[in-house]
């Protein structure tokens, strides 16, 4: 300035939307861990894909058995502007009446789980930055079909359906999917994976379990289900890296002692598994984690959930006793 002295800028008050019978609830939206922005960088290095991979929307335990919602089903998020499917996390540290959604996927990496049309288009009248901490919502369960993991070799051109979320790993690309009706199955999706040889397991409560090879190689895995799939996404992406898999992949989940569990720090790779069998045999701080495991030691963005589990396990360790 002229001055050479800051000039604050007081803005007029400006009237905010309030919750109602028809929108109950307050959306608050902001960033996650391993995420910057729009993803635009961050999408692109798959360790960081590989703790939270995609959008959520964050509900209190008391809102949520009102609502008959369960954490890992989809829900419905309407506003006043907009709608968005998001999956379901309940969390004791939401107030209620509150919801969080990360503010990070765009089209290019999610299909009807984004923030962005929920938001209210109020803006700050100097900086133009939007108001994207207080918009009224509803929230519902999602009245879906099916749900779905896809993982393949390729980026895909998938046809329209309600949620698909793309994650980026090493070796593969994963859509996790959910959709209204039975026009999308294994027969109409499996042709966008690859012309090879498919392998088929029709399970118990409607659950079906598709791959595709090419000689022995892996070239792409399909798990569909009524239910969220409770499958073991790590070690499937792992099948990947091998030179030959055989049809133990459509289990969806590793043998006993296998699995590292989902990934907790995402620099080293260590799975919550890992880290909880490591609690157990002693581990009891956050330093002698990561003396051993690594975890933790490096951009320490791990360390709270560190401090999570040893608490956890201290819990459970008292409630024993």
């Amino acid at each position: 300035t002229a001055s050479g002295k800051a000039q604050f800028v007081v803005p007029d008050a400006v009237k905010h939307p309030t919750p109602d019978q028809h929108y109950p609830f307050t959306l608050n939206t902001g960033r996650i861990r391993d995420q910057w922005h729009t993803m635009t960088r961050t999408a692109r290095a798959p360790q960081l894909n590989r703790h939270i991979y995609e959008p959520f929307v964050q509900i209190n335990p008391e809102d949520a058995s009102a609502l008959n919602l369960r954490g890992g089903t989809l829900a419905n998020l309407r506003s006043p502007y907009g709608k968005a499917v998001a999956r379901v996390q309940i969390d004791e540290s939401i107030k209620e009446g509150q919801l969080f959604m990360p503010m990070h996927w765009t089209k290019e990496y999610c299909r009807g789980g984004l923030q962005g049309p929920l938001v209210q288009p109020t803006t700050d009248p100097v900086s133009r930055q939007p108001d994207s901490k207080a918009t009224p919502v509803s929230i519902n369960p999602w009245q879906g079909d099916w749900y779905g993991v896809l993982i393949t070799r390729e980026k895909l051109s998938l046809p329209d359906i309600d949620y698909c979320a793309l994650i980026r790993d090493t070796h593969t690309f994963r859509y996790e999917l959910g959709g209204s009706g039975a026009r999308h199955t294994a027969e109409t999706l499996l042709p966008h994976i690859h012309d090879g040889s498919v392998m088929t397991l029709e399970a118990r409560a409607g659950m079906q379990r598709s791959a595709v090879f090419e000689g022995e190689k892996l070239m792409g895995v399909l798990f569909l289900s009524p239910e969220p799939l409770n499958l073991d996404r790590e070690w499937l992406h792992q099948q990947f890296e091998l030179e030959k898999t055989d049809w133990r992949v459509l289990a969806g989940v590793a043998g006993s002692g296998q699995s590292c569990g989902p990934t907790v720090c995402a620099c080293f790779g260590v799975g919550e598994k890992t880290i909880c069998e490591g609690i157990a045999n002693g581990l009891g701080s956050v330093e002698a984690i990561g003396r051993e495991l690594k975890a933790g030691t490096n951009c320490g963005s791990c360390v709270p959930e560190l401090k999570r589990y040893l608490l956890e396990c201290e819990n459970r360790l008292e409630l024993a006793v």
